[in-house]
């Protein structure tokens, strides 16, 4: 069981997930979902897309990584740039950005605009430097730390 399913799934992040990866679309059985290329059913108990169901065990787990880094940027969004030293990482972290940017409240869009810019303007630490060692290492706290802290 990946970590993604071991936690309760919030509906509206995991089907703004589905649809950046084009799930309504490619994967989806719904008609609803691929005429409108959005995600609209969701399993009641577990709030994830239903389409999730029709993925390869590969495919389910690029998509739980990308909904756990858009957990991760929505909760620490307000004070933290989150820029990975490697590429890979930094274009899933820029995915999950656009996650978070498209499941926000209205109120928020503003102040998320602006961490937006401030984080365009900094430069990620060199791969393999102590910095982004530092970062990795923070970002791993972040992860696994105990709720409620």
């Amino acid at each position: 069981m990946s970590k993604a399913e071991q936690t309760a799934i919030d509906a509206n992040l995991a089907g703004h997930t589905a649809d950046m990866l084009a799930l309504p679309h490619m994967a989806c059985w719904r008609r609803d979902c691929r005429r409108r290329n959005r995600c609209y059913w969701h399993f009641a108990s577990r709030g994830e897309p239903c389409c999730l169901k029709n993925l390869t065990e590969d495919e389910r787990r690029v998509f739980d990584e990308l909904y756990a880094d858009a957990v991760l940027v929505r909760d620490n969004w307000r004070g933290l740039n989150l820029i990975p030293a490697t590429q890979r990482k930094r274009d899933l972290r820029d995915a999950a950005f656009a996650i978070v940017r498209a499941a926000l409240p209205r109120c928020d869009r503003r102040r998320f605009a602006a961490r937006m810019r401030a984080r365009a303007a900094e430069r990620p630490a060199p791969a393999g430097s102590p910095e982004a060692w530092d970062r990795e290492a923070f970002e791993i706290y972040l992860i696994y730390r105990p709720r409620g802290m």
